[in-house]
């Protein structure tokens, strides 16, 4: 989970609090990413926020502002950390690998719902069979 703030942005649909419960998060202006800024300033693909055993990182080959410091690359940011990409800022809340489900945990999940509940499972399984094929159409949606 990364919890951030929007706390400035010429986009004023993307100003207040994100949630998002994954591994990592694609920020830029391209409508593929998970936070999209509406800035012709930034790169369709700017940047990239993901959980690692070093903490949360953020990784991009273009330049941004690390509390107000020019920097790019890849960089272990925390809690309080501002980001300014382009022309919108912010702000780092929150982040924790704790609330995230892994895909084994997920399977394990899925099956016992297979013997619980099986029009639930059927329905799940369906969903994930028209989600693969969509984004099959993409290469770009899946991650290897």
């Amino acid at each position: 989970m990364i919890k951030l703030e929007v706390i400035d942005s010429p986009d004023l649909l993307s100003l207040g609090v994100i949630e998002l419960f994954f591994h990592h998060i694609t920020i830029g202006r391209s409508l593929k990413n998970n936070i999209v800024f509406n800035d012709q300033s930034i790169q369709r693909e700017h940047a990239l926020l993901r959980i690692s055993k070093r903490g949360l990182i953020i990784e991009s080959q273009y330049s941004f502002l690390l509390n107000d410091k020019k920097v790019s690359g890849t960089i272990v940011i925390k809690t309080n950390d501002t980001i300014t990409i382009g022309a919108s800022k912010f702000k780092i809340i929150q982040y924790s690998d704790e609330s995230l489900l892994d895909s084994n945990e997920y399977y394990k999940h899925l099956e016992n719902l297979e013997i619980t509940d099986v029009e639930l499972a059927k329905l799940i399984s369906s969903l994930e069979e028209e989600f693969i094929y969509q984004a099959s159409k993409d290469a770009n949606v899946l991650e290897e």
